[in-house]
């Protein structure tokens, strides 16, 4: 699955809910979002491949993973 955020503007902060089993997850946002997990994974991972940027210290726009990986994958990308 390919999740593109590139083109939605959120506020505050964003929940998205995801499940993956024995599979994964392409999730493309912008580089300057802040992206926190809170998913649960049980022989699978999340992986953040954006390129390193200096952190906002007060950040407007934040995206929380949440939901449960299992036997897979999400991988975090930006075209940035």
């Amino acid at each position: 699955t390919e999740i593109n955020l590139t083109q939605a503007d959120i506020q505050g902060t964003a929940r998205l809910d995801v499940t993956t089993i024995f599979g994964g997850a392409e999730l493309i946002v912008p580089s300057h979002w802040t992206v926190k997990s809170e998913a649960v994974t049980i022989f699978g991972g999340i992986d953040d491949k954006r390129s390193i940027s200096t952190p906002a210290e007060t950040p407007e726009k934040v995206l929380i993973i949440e939901g449960t990986i299992l036997f897979g994958g999400i991988d975090i990308k930006s075209y940035k």
